[in-house]
């Protein structure tokens, strides 16, 4: 991928990540006020609920981990004026900043993480056949 199509994905990809951020930070006060967290599905085990918790948890950590490296790589690499288009500036190799790594690694862990949570999800659904997604989506 050359300089201009890194810059083009950079700026697309920018603003997605600030509404990402925005929108973990609004259910991280949701939960944290306003949600009604459901008792535990009857007959499930303990560490099967530790699991869903940990998971729930992991997602709000990796994202704001993200989050967190993505700003400093826009930081300590300078890389804004080339992103949003400055005349004659260069973008720069972010493999040559620290963030770049636990960028990195946040981007496969959320991968992860949501086919994990998709599959467990689909588990609950067709083999416990324990309604879980309805008791999700509805609040029932």
């Amino acid at each position: 991928m050359d300089a201009a199509a890194k810059a083009g994905f950079l700026r697309f990809h920018i603003p997605v990540a600030i509404v990402v951020l925005l929108l973990t930070a609004l259910r991280i006060v949701w939960w944290w006020r306003f949600d009604r967290k459901p008792l535990p599905l009857d007959g499930s085990p303990r560490w099967q609920e530790r699991i869903a918790r940990g998971v729930h948890a992991a997602f709000y950590i990796v994202i704001l981990g993200m989050v967190a490296s993505g700003i400093g790589l826009m930081v300590l690499s300078g890389a804004a004026p080339a992103v949003f288009g400055e005349s004659g500036a260069v973008l720069p190799n972010f493999a040559e900043y620290p963030p770049r790594v636990p960028h990195g690694l946040g981007a496969l862990l959320i991968v992860g993480l949501l086919i994990f949570h998709a599959g467990a999800a689909l588990y609950h659904e067709f083999v416990r056949r324990d309604r879980l997604l309805r008791r999700m989506w509805y609040g029932g």
